[in-house]
Parts: C-alpha cells; structure tokens; sequence
C-alpha cells in the first residue's frame, strides 16, 4: 500500500510539473501571410563621372537620373565586387559621392528602392 501511494505520488507530481512546464507557452497573436505583386523597375540616363578633386586619377562622384524620380533609397557601386555608396535623390536628380575616392570602376550597378 505504501509503495502504491509512492507510485501514485509520483503520476501526480509528474503531471503537475508538465503542466507547469507547458503553461508558460504562449504565443501573442500577429499576422502571417504571404503575397505577390508586379514590380516595375527604375530607368537611369545621363550618368556622368567627376573625378577626385584630390586625385584626378579617382572617381569622386557619380551623378545621372532615375525615373520614376520617386526613390528614397539610390545606392551606387562603381567595381563588380566594390563598396556600395549612398545617393541623394533630389526630384530624379541623383549624386553618389564615394567616401574614399574609387580607384577603378569596370561597372555601374544602381539599386533603388521606394
């Protein structure tokens, strides 16, 4: 008798541990969802290189124009595998100043996003 009390003892204290163990679990309500949606792209022209001030050997700044002028984030890179500089976009009319003077450019990548 006593060793059942043990047993039985010890179903409920198991269970009662459980359920200690998995009440804490909870999780907030959020949204979940996926989607799609066409895309268009951005067109550049006009793309004009200053050199460097300093060092006319260097790429100083890069400017040229986006349509839709409506892009908050322009960033330029000048080499395939280089750094990436920021843009201001005014109206379209976007300037890309290198932080340290680029010292070669093979290649014109643009990325822009609203």
């Amino acid at each position: 008798m006593r060793r059942a009390a043990l047993v039985l003892l010890a179903v409920i204290a198991g269970a009662g541990i459980g359920r200690v163990a998995t009440a804490a679990n909870t999780v907030p309500t959020g949204k979940v969802g996926q989607g799609s949606s066409v895309t268009s792209s951005y067109s550049i022209s006009g793309v004009s290189y200053t050199l460097d001030v300093n060092n006319p050997q260097n790429v100083g700044t890069v400017s040229f124009t986006i349509s839709p002028a409506s892009a908050r984030v322009v960033k330029v890179r000048l080499f395939s595998a280089g750094a990436w500089y920021s843009c201001t976009n005014t109206s379209g009319s976007v300037s890309c100043t290198t932080a340290a003077p680029a010292t070669s450019s093979n290649n014109l990548t643009v990325v822009a996003s609203q």
